[in-house]
């Protein structure tokens, strides 16, 4: 075996360092537009029918203030959009991603009460759209989601962030 074998082998920030790199940059990307579109499209549905996505808050019964309630009805949506539109635009990614991870963990832990507290509801997370029964499910997807998001954090974005951009690097070589 040669000695250039055993030496581990760094990544680049434009991902020349190894195939892997490449390829777990463009997953990132991947995943970073994709969630920013979820959640531009989760945003935009909630702002449709404000009254619809009010109900689903007041089904999870963890809030009984009708003014926490209405704030949560409007900041929440427009919190999405914004997150969602930077994640697509690769424009402050990782605190994209990071506020992205904080909020799905605050939505996965209300899904849990639910569960755990055996109330029938349904789930607001893409108003009527798809207006399913909370159980186990939800978990699971927000789990997928979190894991998505956290790979889009570990690896800045991936290619083609307006952040690269801003540090003066060309598209291909952000991240």
């Amino acid at each position: 075996m040669s000695e250039s074998a055993n030496t581990p082998v760094s990544c680049s920030a434009d991902g020349s360092g190894c195939p892997g790199c490449v390829v777990a940059k463009g997953m990132a990307t991947l995943f970073r537009v994709a969630l920013g579109a979820l959640f531009i499209f989760s945003g935009y549905v909630k702002l449709n029918d404000p009254q619809a996505f009010a109900f689903a808050i007041k089904g999870f019964k963890l809030v009984e203030n009708h003014d926490l309630i209405s704030q949560a009805t409007f900041s929440i949506p427009w919190t999405e959009l914004i997150i969602g539109a930077l994640l697509v635009l690769g424009l402050y990614t990782r605190a994209a991603a990071g506020a992205m991870l904080l909020m799905l963990a605050v939505f996965t832990g209300a899904i849990v009460s639910v569960i755990a507290r055996d109330i029938d509801t349904t789930c607001g997370c893409f108003g009527n759209f798809l207006g399913s029964k909370i159980d186990g499910s939800a978990v699971l997807r927000n789990a997928v989601l979190l894991g998505l998001a956290g790979v889009v954090l570990m690896h800045n974005g991936g290619f083609l962030t307006l952040d690269g951009w801003r540090r003066g690097r060309k598209p291909a070589q952000d991240g």
